[in-house]
């Protein structure tokens, strides 16, 4: 299930079309309840691709066209997220990447409810709200090129991280597992796996999350990561990750194949440490990057005018 605030726009109704092409729950809540905003449009950001950029991209706030300011993405009110708290304990996982007040006492309920908390901020200042959310949180996952986040930081000692993973961008990543008794362990490094190509390094951190997610959701509630589990949901995402690379946008690589094959070539990928020309040479990537007349749409303004 998703928690997104989608507007009554042609922006919106793309998404759910596309959640619901991938098989993600649509529950009456989002698609015609208290997260869609009839009078708002649904938020909205452009990517640029260009060699050259840092990642090779450039994500724009304003329209292209018309240099308008497009609307940001809301985080769901304490009102909405309040008439889903009911239904916690239907859930396995959250993951979070913001520590608004809201979201915040969600995760503490989904908390109590047994509900694996995963939480990926862009920074974690000491005393910042965004630390709260990491020591209330079971796995938090950073960037350490975002420069805003203490390389190798630890949650204070009763608190309930019970995992730390330190992105590294191109040099793979790093993590900390907590000890049976509450001590941490050193920080492990682990390379990245190999892309057979790179396109475009949007979404990476993503499909590097949904990977290490899905295999440590298979864990039994209760039991405890061992190094092999970790590791092992570890380069699942980093497998994920190159193969998404290979792709212009941040969901190329869906736009060629379904999920359950990419997933068949990252699990191929975590085992040989490189993705396989051969298997991403196979999905042709049609994912062309768009012309400015093309992007309308994504503009109010713009679409008001024609």
């Amino acid at each position: 299930m998703v928690l997104a605030e989608l507007g009554n726009d042609p922006r919106g109704e793309c998404l759910r079309e596309g959640l619901f092409r991938e098989g993600v729950d649509l529950p009456e809540q989002i698609v015609q309840g208290p997260l869609t905003r009839v009078r708002q449009s649904t938020g909205a950001v452009v990517e640029m691709v260009k060699p050259g950029l840092r990642g090779g991209h450039l994500f724009v706030f304003t329209c292209p066209k018309c240099g308008a300011n497009l609307r940001g993405s809301n985080v769901a009110s304490r009102g909405q997220i309040e008439e889903l708290t009911p239904r916690l304990k239907q859930f396995d996982v959250l993951f979070f990447d913001r520590a608004a007040p809201a979201l915040l006492e969600l995760a503490r309920q989904a908390r109590e409810e047994g509900v694996l908390l995963v939480f990926e901020p862009n920074h974690l200042a000491r005393g910042s709200r965004n630390e709260q959310a990491a020591v209330l949180s079971h796995v938090v996952k950073y960037a350490r090129e975002s420069g805003k986040t203490p390389t190798e930081w630890l949650p204070p000692r009763n608190s309930s991280p019970r995992l730390l993973i330190e992105t590294l961008g191109s040099d793979g990543l790093k993590y900390c597992l907590r000890r049976i008794n509450g001590s941490w362990s050193r920080w492990k490094h682990m390379p990245a796996i190999a892309s057979a190509r790179l396109a475009d390094t949007a979404g990476a951190g993503d499909w590097c999350t949904a990977g290490i997610i899905e295999q440590l959701a298979r864990t039994p509630a209760g039991s405890r990561w061992t190094r092999t589990s970790v590791e092992r949901a570890l380069t699942l995402g980093q497998a994920l990750a190159a193969v998404s690379v290979s792709f212009q946008g941040p969901r190329g690589a869906l736009m060629q194949t379904s999920a359950t094959r990419i997933r068949r070539i990252a699990k191929a990928a975590s085992m040989a440490g490189s993705v396989s020309v051969h298997a991403v040479g196979r999905l042709k990537n049609s994912a062309t990057p768009v012309t400015v007349g093309d992007r309308n749409d994504t503009c109010p303004l713009c679409l008001s005018r024609s």
